[in-house]
């Protein structure tokens, strides 16, 4: 019962709950199990269901690459950039452009709507996105860069190996970086891509239709498959040049770029290397659709001279593996007009005489005329876009500035705060990082606090409101770009404070709360901040609205100045009232999809859901399982729906945990479950929301190592412990009956014994029965279930995702 309860939130661990069982017999799990270690010699061939313990190797992961060799390993990616092999031969003898595409596609799939995306977790190395046909020819790249990876090993991971490889190859071509930031931790599937598309549950959160080149926010780029834009022109019309600029700018702007950051990825980007469309073809079959010799070409070779890819063709420059502005000058003093590549795609040659800018040729000696994509051209039909040409044509050194910015900014953006950035080789934060300065609180700053934060908690409506503010202002992190969450207490801004979810009316809900804690910290002696307010003032109401849920509290936050940091930040669970969102706030898919991204697990989910019903959480469960709901209109939009008793009220996503089977299970578990299994499971969805967004580096987590030390608590006395794995058992009488040990040795010994006698007497029943009567076996496959382990490493307490 215990593990077919555990394995709902945590199909990964249940290995590690059914070793510690079977410890109590004094049996290893390896030797009772085959798919846990070595089979017996008697048993046939099986998968080995072992993995490592992923936390423990991305904390020694991280914590090595301070003393690791850099000048060996860029030394040694150097060596395989000048290296050609004849399996994909070098473009110009270098393959520093191809590592340029690969980094830029690995990083840029990243998007703003909700942060899906990004080179972290190295997801272009499975499908969906490693069959992209906008990442066509990618695989020979990563091939290539398995020769370092195979000498470096652990040491470092396949999302920075390929940050750094891109950063190193342009660094042999002239260009210096800004810098790498380090610390992405490698995923094991490309679970964290399904949004990405194609995929139903991309249709559900971020419907495109394929083909379409319309696809809409919050979809990053313009069509599926691709990274942003086609070059070709908006839906492939080379003639449309506004607006193929006007999509250029819609697109960029969806991964968080303005127009400068735009342009100098775009025109810096293409100072290195060339288009591939030697074959009409197209260069074949994906990964997905030959995965023995994908992308094979049709025409030719299908590589070196005979590479295709775009089906465009040509470099963008006379010198293309070295860095340089010649593409801005290009545009700024040529004409162009169309022409049409081998492959028949229309892109843009020199008027009137082509060989007036010619590029060397890729594989073999002479020289070929350089071209332009419609995408480039188009940036001359924008007066924005136009300038910017001119400015980085006219100034080398605003452009080595510009590119350098813009380039850390796509490769990082996803990995969040500055605080997650590890390794010798980081710059200093940068301004999209949204910096928030920490505080050291004292003991005694807390304890005043507490003392006047409980004297209002005992006011009429206090305790809701502090627990909605809190909860309010903490559930806008995502684990998927790790941004969001108190810390900042960015909640006092408009973009956050504004939204409909938290207005009543012409009232907004948080403006008394805010008010009244802001009275309180600036009568403190001490100094603590509003975010640290907040946050306590939400637990101490937490804990005096139902007892035995004690809530630690971690300080250090601090305050942000402004509410930039918020663009695109919503209390995802909350859904109602997400003004301005660009997802559809009253679905389900995206009431999941939002429960994904915020690292709770699905019972922690289901628990939080009833923060504002603490003091009689048994009935918020039971009143939404028993009753028919009617929507009505009132003036607050967590009020949505009506039980048709007339009494009780629900809000939309609310009713989801009804709509869901796996939510709607663990909702009856709570409402006839024992009190400590919602309490426990409440305790560790509030904690881990909290203290999300405290990171110390990309798996460490501030308050998590605070809460392993004496740290000041606020009264009543807290647990420090984390809590301890949630069993959801089948049949839960109500009482804490546990075996001891011994009596589970008995139990599973003679499990075992009959077990044995069974296999012999069925072993005997085979021997007499005729072929034709004899026993099939079918094995019935398990419904699999998805942890994200991988994504929520930060965090003190549980693991993220839902199955």
């Amino acid at each position: 019962q215990q593990l077919l309860g555990y394995r709902r939130t945590h199909p990964s661990n249940m290995l590690v709950a059914y070793t510690q069982i079977l410890s109590a017999t004094g049996m290893s799990a390896t030797a009772s199990c085959p798919m846990l270690g070595t089979p017996p010699t008697w048993h046939p061939s099986v998968l080995s269901m072992t993995r490592p313990a992923p936390k423990e190797l991305n904390h020694a992961y991280v914590n090595s690459l301070d003393g690791l060799n850099f000048a060996a390993l860029k030394s040694d990616i150097t060596s395989m950039l000048k290296t050609s092999q004849s399996f994909w031969p070098a473009d110009f003898g270098h393959y520093g452009p191809l590592f340029v595409r690969l980094a830029w596609h690995c990083a840029g799939s990243y998007r703003r709507s909700d942060g899906m995306g990004g080179c972290d977790g190295a997801r272009i190395r499975f499908d969906h996105e490693n069959s992209w046909a906008d990442n066509a020819n990618l695989d020979k790249a990563k091939k290539l860069l398995w020769s370092v990876k195979k000498k470096w090993g652990d040491k470092i991971s396949w999302g920075d190996l390929i940050v750094l490889t891109a950063d190193t190859a342009m660094e042999d071509m002239g260009f210096e970086t800004l810098g790498t930031c380090l610390g992405r931790l490698d995923d094991d599937s490309g679970f964290w891509s399904e949004e990405l598309g194609p995929s139903d549950q991309q249709q559900e959160v971020a419907p495109c239709p394929e083909g379409s080149g319309k696809c809409q926010e919050p979809f990053g780029a313009a069509f599926l498959q691709h990274i942003y834009v086609n070059p070709g022109g908006r839906e492939g019309n080379s003639s449309d040049l506004v607006g193929s600029a006007l999509q250029i700018r819609e697109v960029f702007g969806r991964m968080g770029m303005n127009d400068s950051e735009t342009i100098a990825l775009i025109g810096g980007g293409h100072a290195f290397g060339k288009a591939h469309g030697r074959c009409a073809g197209g260069p074949g079959p994906s990964p997905v659709e030959q995965p023995w010799d994908s992308w094979p070409g049709t025409c030719g070779s299908g590589k070196g001279a005979d590479a295709t890819t775009s089906k465009f063709e040509g470099a963008w420059t006379e010198t293309p593996i070295v860095w340089s502005n010649l593409y801005f000058k290009y545009l700024r003093d040529l004409s162009f007009v169309k022409s049409v590549s081998p492959a028949g795609n229309t892109q843009w040659e020199i008027s009137p005489d082509p060989a007036t800018k010619s590029a060397p040729v890729a594989h073999g000696s002479g020289k070929t005329p350089i071209m332009m994509l419609t995408s480039d051209v188009a940036l001359l039909h924008d007066d924005s876009f136009k300038q910017l040409v001119h400015n980085f044509a006219d100034d080398w050194a605003l452009l080595n500035n510009s590119f350098a910015h813009a380039w850390y900014k796509l490769m990082t953006r996803d990995l969040g705060p500055y605080e997650r950035c590890v390794g010798p080789l980081k710059p200093g934060p940068q301004p999209w990082q949204h910096v928030v300065p920490s505080t050291s609180p004292s003991a005694d700053s807390i304890t005043e606090a507490t003392t006047q934060l409980q004297s209002w908690l005992s006011t009429q409506g206090a305790r809701d409101s502090a627990i909605w503010l809190a909860a309010q202002c903490a559930a806008t992190f995502r684990v998927t770009d790790y941004r969001g969450g108190c810390n900042g207490a960015r909640i006092r801004f408009s973009g956050e404070k504004g939204l409909a979810i938290n207005m009543r009316g012409t009232t907004n809900k948080l403006d008394a709360p805010l008010k009244k804690i802001q009275t309180i910290k600036d009568s403190l002696s001490g100094s603590l901040s509003m975010s640290d307010l907040i946050v306590l003032a939400g637990g101490l109401a937490v804990m005096s609205s139902s007892s035995g849920i004690d809530i630690p509290f971690c300080g250090g936050r601090g305050d942000a100045s402004s509410g930039e940091g918020s663009a695109n930040l919503y209390p995802w669970l909350t859904m109602n009232g997400m003004t301005g969102a660009v997802f559809k706030q009253n679905d389900l898919q995206f009431f999941l999809h939002a429960a994904k991204i915020s690292g709770l697990t699905t019972p922690e989910v289901v628990a939080f859901m009833a923060r504002m019903h603490l003091a009689d959480w048994r009935s918020y469960y039971l009143n939404l399982l028993n009753n028919d709901w009617v929507p009505v209109t009132t003036d607050d939009p967590a009020v949505a729906y009506r039980a048709q008793d007339g009494v009780a009220s629900a809000s939309q996503a609310d009713l989801f945990l009804t709509y869901d089977d796996d939510m709607k299970a663990v909702a009856q578990q709570f409402a006839t479950g024992t009190d400590d299994l919602f309490k426990q499971t409440f305790k560790a969805a509030w904690n881990k929301l909290m203290s999300a967004d405290r990171f110390n580096g990309p798996v460490s987590n501030v308050c998590a190592d605070h809460f392993a030390t004496d740290a000041p608590s606020p009264s009543p006395p807290s647990a420090v412990s984390p809590p301890k794995p949630m069993n959801y058992p089948l049949n839960d009488d109500g009482d804490d009956d546990d075996m001891p040990a011994w009596a589970v040795a008995i139990v599973v010994l003679v499990s075992l014994s009959i077990s044995l006698l069974l296999i012999l007497i069925a072993a005997v029943l085979y021997k007499q029965t005729s072929d034709a009567s004899r026993l099939q076996f079918v094995s019935h496959k398990q419904k699999e279930g998805i942890s994200s382990a991988a994504k929520s490493e930060a965090f003190p307490v549980g693991s993220g995702g839902r199955a």
